[in-house]
């Protein structure tokens, strides 16, 4: 029982072969029992009954932070490269809100719905940073996060980094949209002639608005947006 909770608090899934001998010892001298249980359930943040069937098992609002947090976060490392501006914020947020309770700035409660509250987002791709006029274009917020990232450095008068950003991303998802053809990730030429066309949009944003965006800016965002494009877009 004491395994099964720790397992799915921190949902990580340890050997214990090697141990096992005296874990079983320990357990029949302290806690009268002779069985150990092994199998436990993964918390499932895209199911909302297991999840919150799992998280009643757990006997604080500690311990089902905790576990929403360490869930969070294996799903932010498997889609990271899905949406890295989006999904670093999140990170940083939930790391915050963990270092925050440890330190006891944070009380259980409060622990418990920041976790649930980032995880909330997470799932639901919810960022309330990004322009309404792209959250009927899933993919277009990706590239927007990748292309505000550089833009927010700058500061002119009268550039609106986000607005441009959003105009930005638009035009990166018309064009990745137009050129991509069957097995396209494969196929440099196609890949290349992507980047020129990005290439030729940023260089005219950055006369048009007046922004000393450098090579390195340019490169970040094109090889940023093509990398999103490889792995929402690949067909």
């Amino acid at each position: 029982m004491l395994r099964r909770s720790v397992q799915r608090r921190y949902q990580e899934v340890v050997s214990f072969d090697e141990y096992e001998p005296r874990i079983k010892k320990l357990l029949n001298q302290h806690l009268k029992t002779s069985e150990v249980e092994l199998l436990v359930q993964p918390l499932n943040l895209f199911d909302s009954d297991q999840r919150e069937a799992e998280l009643k098992r757990l006997g604080s609002d500690a311990a089902r932070a905790d576990a929403i947090a360490s869930q969070t976060k294996k799903v932010i490392t498997q889609k990271m490269s899905e949406d890295p501006a989006f999904y670093k914020k999140f990170s940083r947020m939930l790391q915050e809100a963990i270092d925050d309770w440890r330190a006891r700035r944070l009380s259980d409660a409060d622990y418990l719905a920041k976790s649930r509250d980032i995880s909330e987002k997470v799932i639901n791709r919810q960022d309330d940073d990004i322009p309404n006029r792209l959250q009927d274009y899933d993919v277009a917020k990706a590239y927007y996060g990748e292309v505000h990232e550089v833009l927010e450095k700058y500061h002119v008068d009268g550039f609106e980094p986000e607005e441009r950003a959003a105009d930005a991303a638009l035009q990166i998802d018309r064009i990745v949209e137009e050129r991509k053809c069957v097995d396209w990730t494969q196929n440099e030429d196609v890949q290349n002639r992507m980047k020129t066309e990005i290439e030729d949009y940023l260089f005219e944003l950055q006369e048009n608005q007046h922004i000393p965006l450098s090579l390195e800016d340019i490169d970040q965002i094109l090889d940023g947006c093509i990398q999103i494009a490889r792995k929402r877009r690949p067909h």
